[in-house]
C-alpha cells in the first residue's frame, strides 16, 4: 500500500484550505439570505396586524412617540396572548409576553436579553416636530396621543413610496426593547456605528451587517418590503445628508418629492 509523502499531504491541505475559503463566504451569504427571508415575513406579519387594527379602527393605523409603542396597539393581532393596559404604559413588556416577530433572525441577541427584557429589531421612522411631520408617524413628543392624533391609511398619497417600518440592529438600551419606542428621527441614527434612534457613545450598531451588502429590509405603508441601503437616494432623498432631519425619498409622503 503506498504512502502519501509530506508534501502530497500538504498539497491535499492546502487544496482543502483553497476550497473553503471559497465557500465559506457563499455559505455565509447564503444564510443572510436565509434570514433576510424571514425577517420580510415578520415584516408582512406586522403589515397583516397592521391592517386589521385598521379595521378596527377607521382605517386609522397606530403610530410611535416617547410616551406610546406602536407594538402595543398590534399586540393583539400578533399573540393569542394579551397585554393589560398597565403592561401597554410600561415602557417594556414582560418576558413572558415577547413576540418573536419583533426579533430579526439576522441579529446579534436573543429574544430575551441580559436583563430580562424582551428584545425588537424593527423602527419606525417618526418625526421630530409638528413642522416636520411628513413622515408615516405624525409626531414625535410626550404629549401626542396616539388614539387621537393617528392618521388613516386612506391619508397617505403614495403608500407604495412611504417607509412605515425598518430594521436596527444594536447595543442601545430603550430603542430595541419590545412595547418601548422603537422608533428612529435620522437615517443616521439607522446606519451609523453609533446610531441607536439617538446617538449614545456606550453603544454599537450592528444594522449594516443584518443581511448583506449593507442593506436592510424596508416595510412601506402598501404592505410590500423592499431591500436598500439606508442611505440611499431612494430611501432618503437625492443628495440629502443622512444626518438631517430634511429627508425625503422614501421616508417622507411628500407627493412632490
Amino acid at each position: 500500500m503506498k504512502k502519501f509523502t509530506l508534501i502530497e499531504v500538504l498539497v491535499v491541505v492546502a487544496i482543502i484550505g483553497i476550497l473553503a475559503s471559497l465557500l465559506l463566504p457563499s455559505l455565509k451569504n447564503s444564510r443572510k439570505s436565509a434570514q433576510s427571508a424571514s425577517c420580510k415575513n415578520n415584516l408582512k406579519q406586522m403589515t397583516l396586524a397592521f391592517y386589521s387594527y385598521a379595521d378596527d379602527n377607521n382605517d386609522h393605523i397606530p403610530y410611535a412617540t416617547w410616551k406610546w409603542s406602536w407594538q402595543d396597539f398590534i399586540y393583539d393581532y400578533l399573540s393569542n396572548n394579551t397585554l393589560s393596559d398597565a403592561e401597554k404604559a410600561a415602557n417594556t413588556w414582560p418576558s413572558d409576553k415577547a413576540l418573536d416577530v419583533f426579533v430579526c433572525p439576522g441579529a446579534r441577541h436573543d429574544l430575551i436579553g441580559d436583563n430580562g427584557f424582551a428584545l425588537s429589531n424593527y423602527i419606525m421612522p417618526a418625526a421630530n416636530s409638528r413642522s416636520n411631520s411628513s413622515r408615516v408617524s405624525n409626531w414625535y413628543h410626550p404629549s401626542a396621543n396616539p388614539e387621537t392624533e393617528s392618521r388613516s391609511l386612506s391619508f397617505y398619497p403614495k403608500p407604495s413610496e412611504l417607509i412605515h417600518l425598518s430594521e436596527y440592529d444594536g447595543e442601545s438600551e430603550g430603542w430595541r426593547y419590545q412595547g418601548f419606542w422603537n422608533t428612529v428621527i435620522k437615517p443616521d441614527h439607522q446606519g451609523d456605528p453609533r446610531g441607536n434612534g439617538f446617538h449614545q457613545n456606550d453603544s454599537i450598531n450592528y444594522t449594516l451587517d443584518l443581511h448583506v451588502k449593507d442593506k436592510v429590509n424596508f416595510l412601506f405603508v402598501d404592505g410590500h418590503v423592499g431591500t436598500y441601503h439606508p442611505y440611499s437616494p431612494d430611501v432618503i432623498g437625492e443628495g440629502v445628508d443622512p444626518s438631517s432631519h430634511s429627508t425625503g425619498g422614501f421616508w417622507t409622503y411628500d407627493p412632490n418629492d
